[in-house]
């Protein structure tokens, strides 16, 4: 069994660049998910789990929705015009991690979400996000990594919208004990 509570947001504003100029299309918590689970974890080893909930109740929130609908149309994100919220209180939810070492300098992290409200169950009408993390260390304190996010939200765009991101980072491990020493 889990219960768990899920934000999901951005920080920063979203624009949209077409040939008639720049609208913004999204800004701080505009909009902001909410999501509360309830269901089952089946977690058959350290490495993949899966959490499954037939009831997911999701808040969306969008603050000054008037901001958005030149860019969005009427119901920017589901949010009906008026309001600044929508509530699907019946929904599903699915969530699948994997945390994987493909050998001893390369690790791959997938985390799928899957949201369906059973009011509108329609195939095209499900939420997915799909995010993946491959990290390779190249050096004792260099890392690289390539990632991917997939995004389907009906509510918000017709179409999947993507980003991918390369970088390199630096890592260092402190720590406040001493190894024992090897045999």
């Amino acid at each position: 069994m889990f219960v768990s509570l899920n934000l999901l947001s951005q920080f920063a504003t979203g624009y949209r660049y077409d040939d008639g100029g720049v609208q913004q299309v999204s800004d701080l918590f505009a909009p902001a998910f909410f999501t509360v689970a309830y269901g089952f974890e089946y977690h058959p080893n350290p490495t993949f789990h899966v959490r499954l909930s037939p009831f997911a109740p999701r808040l969306t929130v969008v603050g000054r929705v008037e901001w958005f609908v030149p860019a969005l149309g009427a119901t920017p994100c589901g949010v009906n015009p008026g309001h600044s919220t929508r509530w699907e209180i019946l929904a599903a939810y699915v969530l699948t991690e994997l945390d994987r070492n493909l050998s001893a300098n390369l690790n791959l992290k997938a985390r799928y979400v899957l949201l369906a409200n059973y009011d509108t169950l329609d195939p095209k009408r499900i939420d997915h996000r799909l995010y993946l993390t491959l990290t390779a260390k190249v050096a004792r304190f260099v890392n690289v990594s390539l990632n991917g996010t997939a995004l389907y939200d009906y509510d918000q765009d017709s179409g999947t919208q993507h980003s991918q991101g390369l970088t390199l980072g630096v890592a260092y491990n402190f720590q406040n004990f001493i190894d024992p020493p090897r045999k």
